[in-house]
């Protein structure tokens, strides 16, 4: 399924989106060929064409008056959804999105052009690749393709979408993979004094950002983290750490680089509405920013293109990133749910340690992992399994020294986001 995205056609999708002119939040609507209208009518139209098991709609929500839209006005995201087969997993959702929204230098200017080829053409071109190539599938759980408008407004559409997310009191873990400039890898990568990224140069590589301290966290989830560690281990952070290691196993999709740090300096992204209301969600950008392209009006000065134009997406590079959206989106929903009260038991002084978790929610696990790995570490180092009717485990390593977590896995090896296990007396 993933191996069948190729570059071709993820640079279709971005030079098609980019003809619309702008895709201004606050654009017009009613012109057919230019607008953000235009460009939401295109999106539904590919995603009802790719057929099979897709529901498609078209999401409406009231603006708010900010700043940015004084006048208010309406959102409308796109929304695929692949329904889940397993009534045992429909308390969760697995999520791929990217904002169709563009804008130029002027964030208020809703008339001139503003291609948005790499922001955000191509997260929109992953997102309708995945969905082309998942379509006629029947995952466990239920995947969500989702495109938002007013990301450039101050991530309008994410959000109206996430908190209504949030008031569907069934659901218990929901997976966001928020792609956004990713098309176009940029300039040479500045590493001075620090080690290559890879063993092999030319795998593609995009950086995917997480945050550590959950913005969604309570006042007593503080103090346990200041109290007993775990700065780096939110869900969003297990998810990061999820998705390396499918992609570990399969050089055809881009190697994701995990940056401990919610976004970029000076920006912002539609993960953190998802974030904000208490949801596991990561964010896909290029290796390396190329600013004379981005939020700038398209223009030659003194020999040299500026703009956020297509010729600046590299089709290659883009279809890597969406074969690691794909096989990720395509385990992440086919495995359980993360099991559930995973803990270390801290009632004694003990030289080792015992691991408890509760059962998986579904009835396809063939096996549990207990995984651990050094406080400094930000990859899990090593791994126990046991069977599936096992619920706990005794592992010669200090619950001093090392952070502890439990995932599951189904008969497949598709494993779930590993929990992380927090301390209790039984």
């Amino acid at each position: 399924m993933h191996t069948n995205i190729n570059a071709s056609e993820c640079v279709e999708y971005v030079e098609r989106l980019a003809a619309f002119g702008t895709r201004h939040t606050l654009s017009t609507t009613t012109d057919g060929k230019r607008g953000i209208g235009a460009a939401r009518l295109w999106l539904s139209e590919q995603l009802r064409a790719f057929g099979g098991n897709l529901r498609v709609e078209l999401e409406s929500h009231d603006a708010p008056v900010t700043a940015r839209t004084p006048s208010g006005g309406e959102l409308v995201n796109v929304v695929a959804t692949l329904p889940g087969r397993l009534a045992t997993a429909r308390h969760r959702r697995v999520y791929c999105m990217a904002h169709y929204d563009s804008m130029n230098a002027d964030i208020m200017n809703a008339l001139d052009d503003a291609p948005g080829a790499n922001d955000n053409a191509s997260g929109c071109g992953i997102v309708l690749a995945c969905a082309k190539a998942l379509a006629n599938t029947r995952p466990d759980a239920t995947i969500v393709f989702l495109l938002t408008a007013g990301e450039e407004q101050g991530l309008l559409g994410a959000r109206a979408h996430a908190q209504a997310l949030r008031a569907q009191s069934e659901l218990r873990e929901v997976i966001v993979l928020n792609n956004d400039t990713v098309g176009d890898p940029g300039p040479m990568l500045l590493r001075e004094g620090l080690p290559a990224l890879s063993d092999d140069p030319t795998r593609a590589v995009v950086r995917m950002f997480s945050e550590g301290l959950p913005k969604a966290a309570s006042g007593e989830s503080v103090a346990t983290i200041r109290t007993l560690g775990g700065e780096h281990d939110s869900p969003s952070r297990q998810l990061a750490r999820a998705i390396a290691g499918i992609a570990q196993q399969d050089a055809s999709v881009a190697m994701p680089w995990l940056i401990a740090r919610p976004d970029r300096f000076l920006r912002g992204g539609d993960h953190t509405p998802f974030n904000e209301c208490g949801f596991a969600a990561v964010r896909f950008t290029s290796l390396a920013e190329e600013y004379s392209r981005q939020h700038v009006h398209p223009q030659m000065r003194d020999g040299r293109l500026y703009g956020d134009v297509p010729s600046f997406v590299q089709g290659e590079y883009l279809a890597a990133v969406a074969r690691l959206n794909c096989k990720a989106l395509r385990v992440l929903a086919n495995a359980p749910s993360s099991p559930a009260n995973a803990r270390i038991v801290a009632a004694g002084m003990e030289q080792d340690t015992l691991v408890r978790w509760d059962s998986a929610a579904e009835e396809d696990v063939a096996r549990y992992e207990v995984l651990w790995r050094d406080t400094t570490s930000n990859v899990w180092q090593a791994s126990r399994s046991v069977d599936a009717d096992v619920r706990e485990l005794r592992v010669g390593v200090s619950k001093d020294n090392a952070y502890f977590a439990v995932r599951a896995v189904d008969a497949d090896g598709n494993a779930s986001v590993p929990a992380f296990c927090v301390a209790a007396n039984a």
